[in-house]
């Protein structure tokens, strides 16, 4: 309890003050029950666990105090992590934002929605929700019903329109076929 009042960091390390502020900080009713004990049985010593309680009770805004030092000596590392994981994140930010081929493919994602949405209020959209990605294997082949509509997506973008541009201009029956067998 002393070095927890002095913020002695050569007595409790991080790793000790967490095992303070999970197990040994007790909460209002356990320092009520503690008080309580005392005063029915003065004589009684407390248990070692109770005692080390009491004492760490003792101390002003104790929780305060376990939770704020455990910040500060967590910080450092804490700070450097998140500007790794901050990093990593802007890394995979700017390789979508930056990605040709993902545009592409969300293109074509649009303009098979598009044509399967067509004659409806959904359909010439000019974008979609990325949860719309989890459900295009809702959308069934009716020729062959263990496919859907990623494999015509997936197998349009491998192995069909070389371009973008070349599918919007398409008006070829193979990929209405497909789209078709969707339907």
């Amino acid at each position: 309890a002393k070095a927890l009042m002095k913020l002695d960091s050569l007595v409790l390390t991080p790793s000790h003050l967490a095992v303070i502020k999970e197990h040994a900080c007790p909460q209002p009713a356990q320092v009520a029950q503690l008080e309580e004990a005392l005063k029915e049985n003065p004589g009684v010593p407390l248990a070692l666990p109770e005692e080390y309680m009491w004492q760490i009770s003792r101390i002003p805004a104790f929780q305060a105090r376990i939770s704020c030092w455990s910040f500060l000596l967590n910080y450092k590392e804490t700070a450097t992590s998140c500007g790794v994981m901050f990093s990593e994140f802007t890394k995979i930010q700017r390789a979508v934002r930056n990605s040709q081929m993902l545009q592409k493919l969300l293109a074509l994602i649009l303009a098979v929605g598009n044509y399967l949405n067509g004659g409806t209020e959904r359909g010439q959209a000019d974008g979609f929700d990325l949860e719309t990605l989890t459900k295009l294997d809702s959308v069934k082949d009716n020729v062959v019903q263990s496919r859907d509509a990623r494999h015509l997506i997936f197998e349009m973008f491998f192995c069909g329109a070389q371009d973008m541009g070349q599918l919007a201009k398409e008006s070829s029956a193979s990929f209405y076929d497909r789209g078709e067998q969707l339907l």
